[in-house]
């Protein structure tokens, strides 16, 4: 009775979702099966996501519990408010797909957090200034996991000033600045400003480019560029690099980085697809590493999917190499109330 209350009185949505997944690779620890309830809150402004997970392995069960936070609302049409966090506990995973990271050892006990909250103010046409403070924890609880993954925590502050100069162009102002506390009572901080341009060459089609300086103590150069190409018909082809500070997981430190990627997904009907192929040089030291990815997906029905992936890195370290792979069957139900 209170759920069919709360949906008339907010407009409220509750989706469900059992997944249950395979999981394999290099690591010993990698091999587990996995079971992942997750309840999603959708209301107009805001939207809430709770998944805990069992894992299976040779070890016996762990388990790894995540929630999401994504909140918008529009004052008037000046002041626009946002808000979003995520968060992991437990049993940790291999990198995302979007990152280019090095290989992490599997932990019992993954502590992360990422949050901010901001605003965007459009003080005249085609102008917009966005702000937004927020907090990073990541790293492992226990000392032994301290070893393997230090505890890494912080700030964050980010702004932009952005002006739409033409149809097709736009250009932008950023600043970024961080201070990270790590395990061992290591400190960083980071300051970064960059100027970028934004072109659309064709309706399809866009490339960006900044260009900028960071400080960690030592002045350092800071550069991007982006092609992207999205087309009618569900292919969207995209080609980032990029030179510049990169913040090391693995070591809780700053290192000069650049990095290059090329990913690609496709989508027709029930079947999607995606693939990725990325690679970074560190800039004064001998570090390297490349990543090899696709994946796949299928909807069998409006509520059952399958998915599928593999995945590998190659890095100057110890471990030289590593794969992962995984099979996933999701079952949902939207709109439950």
């Amino acid at each position: 009775m209170a759920a069919l209350l709360l949906a008339a009185l907010f407009g409220a949505r509750l989706d469900a979702a059992v997944e249950t997944s395979g999981h394999a690779g290099s690591d010993a620890l990698a091999g587990t099966a996995d079971v992942e309830p997750s309840l999603t809150l959708r209301l107009p402004e805001i939207q809430l996501r709770y998944a805990p997970r069992l894992l299976t392995n040779s070890d016996g069960a762990l388990t790894r519990q995540s929630a999401a936070l994504s909140a918008r609302w529009t004052q008037d049409r000046l002041w626009t408010w946002s808000a979003a966090a995520r968060f992991h506990e437990g049993r940790s995973e291999f990198a995302g797909w979007d990152s280019i990271e090095n290989i992490l050892p599997l932990i019992r006990d993954e502590l992360f957090f990422d949050g901010n909250a901001g605003f965007t103010y459009t003080p005249a046409r085609g102008w917009a200034i966005d702000a937004s403070a927020g907090w990073f924890t990541y790293g492992g609880l226990s000392d032994a996991s301290q070893q393997l993954i230090p505890l890494q925590r912080g700030p964050q502050f980010y702004a932009a000033v952005r002006q739409v100069v033409t149809r097709s162009d736009e250009v932008m102002y950023e600043l970024y600045n961080s201070y990270t506390s790590a395990t061992g009572d290591r400190h960083t901080s980071l300051l970064k400003l960059t100027a970028g341009w934004k072109h659309e060459l064709t309706p399809a089609a866009r490339f960006s480019l900044s260009a900028g300086a960071s400080d960690d103590g030592a002045l350092r150069p800071v550069g991007s560029a982006e092609l992207q190409y999205q087309a009618a018909r569900g292919l969207d082809l995209r080609l980032t690099s990029g030179v510049g500070p990169h913040y090391s997981l693995a070591t809780a430190d700053l290192r000069d980085r650049a990095e290059i990627q090329a990913a690609a997904r496709f989508s027709v009907d029930a079947l999607s697809l995606r693939a990725r192929a990325a690679a970074a040089k560190e800039v004064d030291a001998g570090g390297a590493l490349g990543i090899l990815g696709g994946e796949a997906g299928y909807r069998l029905s409006r509520n059952l999917s399958f998915s599928a992936g593999l995945e590998s890195i190659r890095q100057r370290g110890v471990p030289e190499s590593a794969w992962f792979a995984f099979a996933a069957l999701t079952a949902g139900a939207q709109d439950i109330f």
